[in-house]
């Protein structure tokens, strides 16, 4: 039971150099996660974007070329 307090007293003492530091690092962590999950998110919608594009492209070149 004497470990928990001297650690918790260890991390009052060092708010600046433990636990802010700490707390951004994980902060960080969160924003490297948000941010590849919205570029994933990004990425799949552009991909769909781009495929339903080239098959209206692909649609209006075969009747296009119906109509020669």
């Amino acid at each position: 039971m004497s470990n928990p307090p001297s650690s918790i007293h260890k991390e009052n003492s060092f708010p600046s150099s433990g636990i802010g530091r700490r707390d951004f690092r994980h902060g960080g962590d969160w924003l490297i996660f948000a941010s590849w999950s919205l570029t994933l998110e990004a990425i799949g919608f552009e991909f769909i974007a781009l495929s339903s594009t080239l098959s209206y492209r692909l649609f209006q070149v075969s009747r296009y070329q119906g109509k020669e």
